[in-house]
């Protein structure tokens, strides 16, 4: 059976808890490996939790706490054809709610923290845009602590254990070998090569959903770097991190620019000519971090 963490009710960690590798059982069926990466992604989550305590917590408990999500629900994904059908439809949309409040309240952490010092160098918005970001930063970090506070949560969070611990093996289980590990790997990392496809020219909207994508991918790495090779895991991993980083500075300035949308209509026509320069820059850099990922030497590849 699967521990998971008994406690819901929890103290801050001293310091924000960060994924840690799952050490997975070897010669197990899909299942099982399934509820040992749920069970390491909701003690990160938990771990978190408590610190979610609003606008002067630490912003890295927010961004761990999301980190945790993720590597959960892209362990959903990663084993959903033998998970039950019943059991995703309900806790699917339950951890997508979780996630949704966590990314509001991260979008304003990175919009005060990491690019408002960046934007006030450019013109003296200081004064007004500060006190305006703030505002609504609060209002999202209280709309967190209420979600992640709500009634019945903890019971909710109880019966997703059991759950875990619960789920049957399925009809015909299939372990997790090194063959399977290089099937799965190599489909995401291919469909996601095909979606980089002239994402420099594409919309904000594409760029997005590569980024997802290859999130998804560089989890499912982590997740199964134990069956690859560790040097060429690591090193995928690196350009892998480069381009995602590249990506996630444009998701963060296309969120910017989505946020200071409702922001005073002085602050928009000052900052529009700067948010597309610094757009600019990030897409001429973008197809070399995609060229060196895709020319690294793909780690489930057997060697010769």
């Amino acid at each position: 059976m699967t521990r998971h963490p008994a406690r819901t009710h929890q103290h801050p960690a001293t310091v924000p808890v960060r994924a840690v590798a799952a050490r997975l059982p070897k010669g197990r069926d899909e299942v099982q490996v399934f509820q040992r990466l749920a069970s390491t992604s909701l003690a990160q989550w938990q771990a978190n939790r408590a610190g979610l305590a609003g606008p002067q917590a630490d912003v890295e408990y927010v961004h761990q706490a999301r980190v945790a999500l993720r590597r959960l629900r892209s362990a959903m994904d990663l084993f959903g054809h033998v998970l039950p059908r019943a059991w995703l439809r309900r806790w699917k949309p339950f951890w997508r709610t979780q996630a949704r409040s966590l990314g509001v309240a991260r979008d304003w952490d990175v919009l005060v923290n990491d690019w408002l010092p960046r934007v006030s160098a450019v013109a003296d918005l200081a004064p007004t845009l500060s006190a305006w970001s703030q505002t609504h930063r609060e209002a999202a970090h209280a709309e967190l602590l209420a979600q992640v506070n709500q009634a019945g949560i903890d019971r909710q969070l109880k019966a997703f254990c059991r759950s875990v611990d619960r789920l049957p093996p399925g009809t015909k289980p299939v372990r997790v070998r090194p063959r399977w590990v290089r099937q799965r790997v190599r489909r995401l990392h291919e469909q996601a090569v095909r979606a980089c496809r002239a994402v420099v020219d594409a919309d904000e909207e594409s760029r997005h959903a590569l980024r997802i994508r290859l999130k998804r991918l560089r989890y499912t790495v982590d997740f199964l770097a134990q069956w690859m090779p560790p040097k060429r895991v690591r090193r995928y991993q690196r350009a892998l991190a480069a381009v995602l980083d590249h990506l996630g500075q444009l998701n963060d300035l296309a969120t910017v620019r989505r946020l200071l949308s409702g922001a005073p209509v002085e602050v928009q026509s000052l900052l529009d000519d700067w948010l597309c320069h610094q757009e600019s820059t990030l897409l001429i850099r973008l197809p070399m971090a995609l060229q060196a990922w895709q020319q690294t030497v793909l780690p489930w590849k057997r060697r010769h």
